[in-house]
């Protein structure tokens, strides 16, 4: 049996080499992510994120938008649809609940 030392180490070592693992297409898409975010953000724009639960497993709440990071700042306008209960009844009532992270619908 593990130690909970233990595997909060082998949890970290196994983040850190999925990270590294990072195609040069992919770090390239999160440059253009941030690079555009900024610019929305910087306009008076928000960031929303949606994230398909079944297919991915984990919820998109995680997102650290709202508190800083690594520094102290501002929080940053964005939102989380996936975590609006509030959002996902209405676009589940409006348009049925199979489609609520469709193309269309998420052009909020």
């Amino acid at each position: 049996m593990t130690s909970p030392a233990e595997e909060i180490r082998r949890q970290l070592a196994e983040s850190a080499r999925v990270k590294q693992s990072f195609s040069d297409e992919l770090i390239g898409r999160i440059a253009q992510f941030a690079e555009k975010s900024a610019v929305a953000l910087r306009a008076g724009g928000k960031i929303v994120f949606l994230e398909r639960w079944k297919r991915r497993g984990r919820t998109a709440s995680r997102c650290r938008t709202g508190v800083r990071l690594r520094t102290e700042r501002a929080g940053l306008a964005a939102l989380a649809l996936t975590t609006n209960p509030s959002v996902l009844t209405a676009a589940g009532n409006d348009y049925g609940f199979e489609r609520i992270f469709s193309a269309k619908l998420n052009r909020w």
